[in-house]
């Protein structure tokens, strides 16, 4: 008996140390997420992404440096933002409050 609750202890503590540590490990780094975009500006995109049955417009800031691809070829951000309703996969970069745009990728056919 004292044995289970001993273990049971350790598996919580465990559970306590590792869990933290994975949720700031998907904070950091980068995240890639697919959605359709609304718009662009001098330097955000704005684009709508699907959660559990709702969307959501997010908008994001986006490095000066940033690759840009429409239909595999490079263009600027200013041309991107033509194709309204282009599906576009983002490449995200930072932590969850200051998260920046360093990949675009998007289909406009």
């Amino acid at each position: 008996m004292l044995l289970r609750v001993f273990g049971l202890v350790l598996v919580l503590a465990v559970a306590l140390v590792v869990a933290p540590s994975l949720a700031l490990a998907e904070e950091k780094g980068d995240v890639t997420r697919e959605g359709t975009l609304v718009k662009t500006e001098k330097h955000t995109i704005t684009v709508t992404f699907k959660f559990k049955e709702k969307e959501k417009d997010r908008t994001y800031d986006v490095v000066d440096k940033a690759k840009i691809s429409c239909d595999g070829k490079e263009c600027s951000l200013e041309e991107l933002g033509k194709h309204k309703g282009a599906t576009v996969k983002l490449t995200v970069r930072g932590d969850i409050k200051e998260r920046k745009v360093v990949e675009i990728s998007a289909k406009t056919k």
